[in-house]
């Protein structure tokens, strides 16, 4: 399956500004995911796709942003993977130290 993640700028009970609409759709995105993982199913986000193209080929009217696209779906079996795609999901993940994210008191100021 493939989603198209879109966040509206305007609320729905009232037409006013919302400027939480794109957090909210990341936290609901980021909730899919967890929920996909949970059914023993993979979801990948994406951000590289063509905005216009998706807009135009789902009539997305201008008030909503498009934020990503994610895929969900069954993981392959390792032993399908070869060549790069099996070097990448061997991989051990890096992540970025915490001290570059979540700062005190300052901006900049690692947390202890």
């Amino acid at each position: 399956m493939l989603l198209l993640i879109a966040a509206d700028s305007l609320f729905n009970h009232n037409g006013a500004e919302n400027r939480w609409g794109q957090y909210d759709t990341g936290a609901a995105a980021e909730n899919l995911c967890l929920q996909a993982a949970g059914m023993g199913l993979m979801a990948h986000q994406m951000g590289g796709f063509d905005q216009a193209k998706a807009r135009a080929a789902f009539s997305v009217p201008e008030q909503f942003s498009l934020m990503a696209m994610i895929s969900v779906g069954y993981p392959a079996d390792i032993s399908t993977l070869s060549g790069d795609a099996l070097e990448r999901e061997m991989a051990a993940r890096v992540r970025r130290p915490l001290g570059e994210l979540f700062f005190s008191k300052t901006w900049g100021k690692p947390a202890a």
